[in-house]
């Protein structure tokens, strides 16, 4: 019996392997050259879209900087006076409502755009969602990993405009947890949640120091999905058509 017994928990503990992902420019990338090009779209859509001309002026014009300047403050301010590793969405524009005096109502739809525009802008990785089927086909578990200041909800808007296969898939995102892949503790906790050996699981992202080194310091098996850089001349046409 006792034979029985441990040949039942080596087999176990074979099936019980983890696949994750990151998801920013390893699920999809955007059709910028750069992340905060979104936010010089958004700057467009406010100043040529006629339902967006209650949003004052100076919002409007400057909304680029606005935004980076709100974010870069809020990341700053959090981490000094409370130690908060990561924030949300609606940290970023709640900052932007207090320093522009804009309604809630005006703020749910700049929340909004942003939101949509990042749909707009999806770029699909091939690669990377037809192995996620082929191990979902295969009964694998796999999860979603992120450091964003997106919450689940909206990361999974995201992920559902591109294949409804990711309607179901668990994401992690360190803006609901306030833990992080860069300082670790992310991964910690997802440990802990899927109870999950570290030697079992199995992750892909783009980023070598917080998806590979972060990971394999935790004995993660991590592997970096690389991507051809960007030549000058293509980053500077995508910055000037955006």
């Amino acid at each position: 019996m006792t034979i029985l017994k441990n040949r039942i928990q080596k087999v176990s503990n074979t099936t019980n392997v983890l696949y994750s992902f990151d998801i920013f420019d390893t699920v999809f990338t955007r059709s910028v050259a750069e992340p905060v090009a979104i936010f010089s779209l958004m700057q467009s859509i406010l100043m040529t879209d006629k339902s967006f001309l209650d949003i004052p002026q100076i919002v409007r014009s400057n909304f680029f900087t606005i935004r980076i300047d709100s974010e870069a403050f809020i990341r700053a301010n959090k981490y000094i006076t409370c130690q908060v590793f990561e924030i949300t969405l609606d940290d970023i524009y709640n900052n932007i409502k207090h320093n522009y005096d804009l309604s809630i109502e005006q703020i749910e739809r700049l929340k909004e755009l942003e939101i949509t525009t990042e749909i707009k802008n999806i770029v699909p990785i091939p690669e990377t969602i037809n192995k996620i089927k082929s191990y979902l086909y295969d009964k694998k578990r796999v999860v979603l990993i992120s450091d964003m200041y997106l919450n689940e909800k909206q990361i999974r808007r995201l992920l559902v405009s591109i294949d409804e296969i990711f309607e179901d898939i668990k994401i992690y995102v360190s803006s609901e947890f306030n833990k992080t892949k860069n300082n670790g503790n992310l991964y910690e906790y997802i440990k802990q949640e899927e109870n999950i050996d570290y030697c079992n699981w199995y992750h892909v992202g783009d980023n070598w120091a917080v998806d590979v080194k972060k990971a394999r310091n935790k004995n993660i098996n991590a592997n970096l999905l690389e991507k051809e850089p960007l030549m000058p001349y293509e980053a500077r046409y995508l910055w000037e058509k955006n």
